[in-house]
């Protein structure tokens, strides 16, 4: 291939002192051993290598995937001649192990679905009682505090202010103070609104003209940032919120907490789960991209 001509002439060991790729595999690429470097890592290399070069390594990529192609279909075909049976008659298998299994397994479904609807019974009637109770309890409290048409005591204030808050239980068996219940459940339902639009008005758009980003975490946060430059890296643990200046071309990568990211021209939340990737550079400006687009750019390196 003559991309690899090319890259043998440069030499082996002045690509490793500019690209910083490891010469064991730089030595894979050039001698094209395949089964010794899975493709993300690959395609990350030879983005470097493009870059650095300007050489187009696509032929040495199609090499690559028609050997992994060729591969699977071998094992494929294996496969297939593995699981043909070798002169049986199929009118002697005997299925008395199948028939047993599947009895088993109708019993187990039959004793799950019992204890399901028995749980679900008891479950109502336990609310049902409960709620019984609450509505005794404040029927009492209420029928204490109102005077016999022959007394003159009057009931106290504080007496009539709880049997009026009295707690009730809904069908699901929370707890409910009458006269706050439907508040509460407006102001979930606003939060619920204001978050979704967030995540949603900002989902993968570049943002440019951007000095900085502020990321605010929710618990402590792992950040890590690689200028593309130099590829020199910096990694923090953060509590309070961090300002990240967008000066040079860089890349982050953050740990699986909690945090909101902001800018003036943008502001989304994230709830946790897998790491997240962004880069900057002054052409595309600041975007959230995908992990084997970050592989790509770190060199095929996770960090």
């Amino acid at each position: 291939m003559q991309c690899i001509e090319k890259l043998k002439k440069i030499g082996l060991h002045e690509i490793n002192a500019k690209t910083k790729i490891a010469t064991k595999r730089l030595d894979d690429i050039f001698e094209c051993r395949f089964d010794d470097i899975d493709r993300i890592r690959v395609k990350g290399f030879l983005y470097i290598l493009q870059r650095e070069y300007n050489i187009d390594m696509s032929e040495w990529l199609e090499k690559y995937d028609e050997y992994y192609r060729e591969k699977e279909e071998l094992n494929k075909e294996n496969k297939d001649v593995e699981s043909k049976p070798d002169n049986v008659n199929i009118s002697f298998i005997d299925t008395t192990v199948e028939n047993k299994t599947y009895k088993k397994l109708l019993i187990v479904f039959i004793v799950l679905l019992a204890l399901f609807i028995l749980y679900f019974i008891y479950n109502n009637s336990s609310s049902d009682n409960k709620q019984t109770n609450e509505v005794d309890k404040y029927k009492i409290s209420t029928n204490a505090n109102i005077a016999s048409p022959d007394s003159t005591i009057e009931p106290k204030k504080e007496e009539i202010i709880i049997s009026s808050n009295a707690t009730m239980t809904n069908e699901e068996g929370n707890d409910i103070i009458e006269g706050q219940s439907q508040s509460n459940n407006k102001d979930d339902n606003i939060e619920s609104i204001d978050n979704n639009s967030l995540i949603d008005s900002s989902n993968n758009t570049d943002i440019i003209g951007v000095e900085e980003v502020i990321i605010t975490p929710k618990s402590p946060l792992w950040v890590g940032i690689i200028d593309l430059q130099t590829y020199k890296k910096k990694q923090v643990s953060i509590s309070d919120a961090f300002n990240i200046k967008l000066d040079d071309s860089k890349i982050i990568r953050t740990g699986h907490g909690y945090f909101d990211i902001k800018s003036p021209n943008l502001s989304k939340k994230y709830i946790g789960g897998n790491s997240k990737y962004f880069i900057y550079t002054r052409e595309n400006g600041f975007k959230e991209i995908t992990q084997e687009e970050f592989l790509e750019f770190n060199r095929g390196q996770e960090w």
